[in-house]
């Protein structure tokens, strides 16, 4: 699990340019949407790629034709919605059961943009941020995850089939046999 806290030290200024519009644009929004929308600088980009690259979350997703954006079998359920219109939307993103208060990081797939902001200015804001790039929205857990093809197909997935702290422990056990009987051959 994630802890978004630290990253809130690499929050920057809003770009001159974003999916929110320009500077000037984002200046009129009010000051309550803009305290829960915080971007992040280059070091917690890095952070926020290094952990979804380890979290396997989408590792290998799109090779060999598969056309579903998170690992097989990551999520018990996955769920599609292709984009109609901005009110179906949001309320499919309503309907996801998530609460308004609850902080999510948005990753940009295909631009250089991590923000860290609350479901409810997702939904908020969710014409402005589907629109042209691939999205990645999750929060600390990982329990699920939603992705934005950027030609309007969404895919939620949840209830994580795996649990991680019995991954890490048998790990960390294989780490140990490794250490201790070095001519023992692993697959990883």
């Amino acid at each position: 699990m994630l802890d978004f806290q630290p990253l809130r030290k690499h929050r920057t200024d809003f770009p001159s340019y974003s999916f929110m519009g320009s500077a000037a644009e984002v200046a009129l929004l009010p000051a309550e949407h803009q305290a829960q929308m915080h971007f992040l600088d280059a070091e917690g980009s890095r952070f926020v790629d290094a952990y979804l690259d380890a979290s396997y979350l989408m590792r290998r997703a799109t090779d060999q034709g598969n056309s579903r954006p998170f690992r097989t079998g990551y999520f018990k359920h996955l769920e599609t919605h292709q984009n109609e219109t901005p009110a179906a939307l949001k309320k499919w993103l309503y309907e996801r059961g998530i609460p308004f208060r609850h902080e999510v990081l948005l990753h940009g797939c295909t631009s250089n943009q991590d923000v860290l902001l609350t479901w409810k200015m997702l939904i908020k804001y969710a014409k402005r941020i589907f629109r042209v790039h691939d999205w990645l929205v999750f929060d600390e857990t990982l329990y699920w995850a939603l992705f934005y093809h950027h030609d309007g197909l969404f895919t939620f997935g949840r209830d994580r089939s795996f649990a991680p702290e019995e991954q890490f422990q048998q790990m960390y056990a294989q780490q140990e046999l490794r250490r201790r009987y070095p001519f023992l051959k692993f697959p990883y």
